[in-house]
């Protein structure tokens, strides 16, 4: 992959899945769980280049979505292709262990394709059946489902508070959810359909769109506060970076760096393939997945010369030219 400013340093990849990354997510204790459209769903060793153990399920079930849990245990949630959602224990994730699932939540009659973990122990999963679901993440019994009227697929959601879910909505709007009451209160409209959301480390809710463009969202006032542009299009997923920027990957083979205080793209990194996923790293970096099925681990920082920028680095990369 090459970088806009150029000032990368290759070093590592992992040659995560044979085919294309589905999803990923950051366990409570630092590991990186990755999924393919091979089926397989892997822990790696931190820091990456071992895999530690996989979390089976019956079936080679694609793992489209997956969540760690907040609770302050080390546990993840899958959601897969048979309309199931299952939790795992990483405690015993080591020394290549085939790791079972503890639990099941079942009631989707369609592909899991997102997931967030809610406060109160619970836990909230969409589908493509049109509906998110909340469970009781320890008794597995399922408390609401919200037919949010998505078309095709609740492909992203995420919680604002402890009171607020928001997920994609049908065409070009956002629903918000009082995950109290499980009713919608109140549907944002968007210019371009919705295909990342995240909630920045302020509160402020980002949404990737279709069109290329991030969106900055007030959710409590309803009001766009800001947008971020760049040379991508199609953000499809959204992370946040230990040192407050953003980073979001697209379909054209781009990911575009910003600082979102300034509203500014500040570096774009092009790939060999087109990029699927990202998530933030327990260090402050990112790990982007590839169409190939590769991970990269980025650990970016600033270079500075008085109050200009002169350059990032990539501290962890491959697959980059």
């Amino acid at each position: 992959m090459a970088l806009d400013p150029p000032s990368l340093a290759t070093m590592r990849v992992l040659w995560a899945h044979a085919y294309s990354m589905k999803s990923m997510c950051t366990a409570a204790d630092g590991r990186l769980v990755t999924s393919g459209s091979d089926g397989r769903v892997r822990v790696w060793s931190r820091g990456g280049g071992v895999v530690e153990a996989e979390l089976v399920a019956d079936g080679a079930h694609t793992a489209y979505a997956m969540c760690a849990l907040t609770d302050g245990s080390n546990r993840v949630v899958t959601g897969r292709s048979d309309a199931a959602a299952r939790l795992y224990d990483l405690s015993a994730a080591r020394d290549g262990a085939q790791l079972a699932p503890i639990r099941e939540y079942r009631g989707h009659t369609s592909s899991v394709v997102s997931m967030a973990a809610m406060s109160g122990g619970r836990l909230a999963t969409g589908s493509m059946d049109d509906t998110v679901r909340v469970w009781d993440v320890e008794s597995g019994a399922c408390l609401a489902t919200l037919h949010a009227g998505v078309e095709c697929t609740v492909s992203a959601m995420v919680v604002m508070d402890e009171d607020t879910l928001v997920c994609n909505s049908p065409g070009r709007t956002i629903g918000v959810w009082d995950t109290r009451s499980y009713t919608r209160i109140a549907t944002i409209k968007v210019p371009s359909y919705p295909r990342g959301l995240l909630r920045l480390a302020d509160g402020t809710l980002a949404s990737g769109h279709y069109n290329g463009v991030v969106r900055l969202w007030d959710v409590r006032r309803l009001q766009c506060v800001g947008e971020l542009r760049g040379p991508t299009c199609e953000v499809c997923n959204l992370a946040q970076l230990g040192d407050g920027r953003l980073i979001g990957v697209a379909r054209d083979q781009t990911a575009a760096l910003w600082d979102v205080a300034a509203r500014t793209c500040v570096g774009v990194l092009r790939a060999r393939n087109n990029l699927e996923r990202c998530c933030a790293t327990s260090d402050g970096g990112v790990a982007v997945g590839c169409n190939g099925g590769s991970v990269t681990l980025l650990g970016i920082v600033w270079a500075r010369r008085g109050v200009a920028v002169v350059g990032w680095v990539a501290a962890w990369a491959g697959v980059w030219s």
